[in-house]
C-alpha cells in the first residue's frame, strides 16, 4: 500500500488541480470578487453537486453514513477554502 502513496497523492493533487481551474473559471465567470463571495459559492457547489454524488454513491456501498459525513465535511472544508482563496485572488 505504501508503493501506491506516491501516485495516490499525486493524482489528488492533478484532481484538486483541476478542480480549483474549473471553479476559478465559474467564479469569473460569475464576478466573485471577494473571499466571501468566492467561499459562499463554494458552499453552493458542495451542497448543490459534492454532497449529492457522495451521499448517491454512499447509499449504493456498504459505508456508514458516518462515511459520507467525513468525505463530505472535509469537500466542503476545501471547496469552502478553494472558493475564498479564487474569490479574493483576482
Amino acid at each position: 500500500m505504501r508503493a501506491k502513496a506516491p501516485k495516490t497523492y499525486t493524482a489528488s493533487f492533478v484532481a484538486f488541480l483541476l478542480m480549483a481551474a474549473v471553479l476559478h473559471i465559474i467564479l469569473a465567470h460569475l464576478g466573485v470578487e471577494s473571499a466571501s463571495a468566492g467561499a459562499s459559492w463554494g458552499f453552493h457547489f458542495w451542497l448543490g453537486i459534492a454532497a449529492p454524488i457522495g451521499f448517491t454513491a454512499n447509499l449504493y456501498s456498504d459505508k456508514l453514513i458516518a462515511a459520507f459525513l467525513i468525505d463530505t465535511g472535509y469537500q466542503l472544508v476545501y471547496l469552502l477554502a478553494m472558493g475564498a482563496i479564487l474569490g479574493g485572488w483576482h
